[in-house]
């Protein structure tokens, strides 16, 4: 690991928790160095502005994603590994907590930072999943599986930005779980698997 990558992190950890506790509005540069111990020119050479702390966090979660979901092969079924590939997403999503997800949400409006493409990354594996589930009997529901997936991918989205607008105060994986089993109308034996 190279001394630039560490000090990438370092800042991006210190700012994490600096927005998490204060607001990513009233949090400064000078304050994220200054609690980093780094000096600001040397935050320069790393990041462009604050915003790109953010999207340095995003790649760094998208990059060891596959890394972090050790039980997706232990799975019972197919079905299972659909909701472990989901849960994961949205787990790390709502680990930065409704203030932070909004701000990059906006991010995403303004500079286009992947973030609603990065659930969509994992579309093949879904596909391929539900047409193994549809094929298995467990999901009743028939139809193109990649037309399927893009409609749990938005249902998801839709929860997302519920979830934010109520201020985390919405129980975001209770609901996608149940529409999950709508949409695919999973035969009642297999419900228990997501």
């Amino acid at each position: 690991m190279s001394k630039t990558w560490e000090t990438k992190q370092r800042i991006a950890d210190v700012a994490l928790a600096l927005f998490k506790t204060n607001g990513y509005e009233a949090v400064s540069v000078r304050e994220i160095c200054d609690a980093a111990g780094v000096a600001r020119s040397s935050f320069y050479n790393l990041f462009s502005k604050k915003s790109d702390i953010i999207l340095f966090v995003l790649e760094s979660i998208r990059s060891t994603f596959p890394s972090r979901i050790p039980n997706f092969i232990d799975a019972e079924s197919d079905l299972e590994r659909i909701w472990f590939l989901m849960k994961a997403i949205l787990d790390d999503v709502l680990s930065f907590g409704p203030e932070l997800v909004k701000v990059i949400i906006q991010l995403e409006m303004t500079e286009h930072c992947g973030f609603f493409q990065y659930g969509s990354a994992f579309n093949d594996w879904m596909i391929r999943l539900l047409a193994n589930c549809q094929k298995n009997g467990i999901a009743r529901n028939q139809q193109d599986p990649s037309l399927l997936v893009p409609i749990l991918v938005r249902a998801a989205s839709a929860d997302l930005l519920i979830w934010v607008c109520k201020d985390g105060n919405y129980p975001i994986l209770e609901i996608l779980h149940s529409q999950i089993g709508t949409i695919l109308d999973v035969v009642p034996e297999y419900r228990h698997q997501l």
